[in-house]
């Protein structure tokens, strides 16, 4: 595989690691920061669309999560781990109940807001101490 520029690498490296295309573009190329909008969308676009460039992106995506402290597999193992092996109770429950949080089963929850005797909320702004 050729050697990207150091341009399509600052690219690619910006894309993996979560910034927009656009955004990367940008940073990339600083002269693009002067284009309009749809410009940089098409010349970002036309970027990843390169195999060696799309490749790389990948590449560091790798690189970046095995350098992540922590991945959801890991805590599901964990967690596993704790249902298999406790012998409280307690424990087994937390556990399943933590990983039910993880992948979505609970129902939403809904949390309300009220100030005192179940009124509006009273804002008091820090510089003036006056209500907001």
């Amino acid at each position: 595989m050729t050697e990207l520029t150091t341009q399509q690498e600052a690219f690619a490296r910006s894309v993996a690691e979560g910034k927009s295309q656009a955004e990367a573009y940008r940073d990339a190329y600083p002269k693009a920061r002067k284009w309009k909008a749809s410009s940089v969308y098409s010349q970002a676009s036309r970027m990843l669309d390169r195999p060696k460039i799309a490749a790389r992106v990948e590449s560091i995506k790798g690189e970046l999560a095995k350098r992540s402290l922590w991945s959801r597999e890991q805590s599901v193992d964990a967690l596993k781990g704790i249902i298999a092996a406790t012998d409280k109770g307690s424990d087994v429950v937390a556990a399943v109940r933590e990983l039910n949080a993880m992948h979505g089963f609970n129902a939403p929850s809904k949390h309300e807001i009220a100030g005192a005797g179940g009124g509006p909320v009273r804002v008091i702004w820090e510089e003036d101490g006056k209500d907001g």
